[in-house]
């Protein structure tokens, strides 16, 4: 089993959970069914992504110790996964609007990630008019930060129909070779950590435009 130990920066989020301070993440996407849809597509695609067992990190790594304020924390490989606790499915009555995925992606986002299992949710989301649905996707900023969340994103998105039918769900999609490559540095120090999260917040924003084009939102 393969054990890789959280950098100081990722502790630290670990520290600061409570259940008044939750230190999850969320993002909320919106699409398009695409023309001529059958009815079961999203009941299909949930099924489709409740179904893959090749999860890859990090969506396969959970705590070590989940209920001990350990304070060299470690995350190991999980090959168990409950991809039916992970991927979720909610219906919006027809024909929802703004204010009322607001308000279910509220509910959803108040509720605490789960840390004995791998800290993430899914939630594909229908109802919604225009021929809309949405993806909630809900993480804990240990597993993952905004920057590398956008990243991986990007990578299971596709800018045409046909190419969509080649790519893999986000959480099964392999990581890109600078990601490999930093996954092997040494963990930076805490002094480190804390001035690549402030330099990393210009690169997130300028990285949201991009983004929202390859969603196609």
């Amino acid at each position: 089993m393969t054990t890789t130990r959280l950098n100081p920066l990722d502790t630290a989020w670990l520290f600061t959970e409570s259940r008044a301070t939750p230190n999850h993440v969320g993002g909320l996407l919106q699409f398009r069914l695409p023309a001529k849809a059958p009815r079961d597509f999203l009941r299909a695609m949930v099924a489709e992504f409740r179904a893959h067992r090749d999860v890859v990190a990090p969506w396969n790594q959970r705590l070590k110790l989940p209920f001990l304020k350990n304070p060299l924390p470690s995350w190991v490989e999980d090959d168990d996964i409950d991809m039916e606790y992970h991927v979720r499915h909610a219906a919006l009555p027809w024909p929802g609007g703004e204010r009322e995925l607001g308000e279910l992606v509220g509910r959803l986002h108040s509720t605490p990630i789960d840390l004995a299992r791998p800290p993430w949710e899914c939630t594909i989301i229908e109802g919604l008019g225009d021929d809309r649905f949405a993806l909630f996707i809900k993480m804990h900023h240990s597993l993952i930060d905004g920057i590398s969340g956008i990243k991986m994103l990007e990578r299971a998105m596709a800018t045409t129909a046909r190419a969509s039918l080649k790519l893999p769900p986000f959480f099964a999609a392999p990581p890109s070779r600078s990601s490999r490559a930093a996954s092997k540095r040494p963990a930076p120090s805490v002094a480190n950590a804390a001035a690549a999260a402030i330099e990393g917040l210009s690169t997130q924003a300028r990285s949201l435009p991009q983004l929202a084009s390859a969603f196609g939102s």
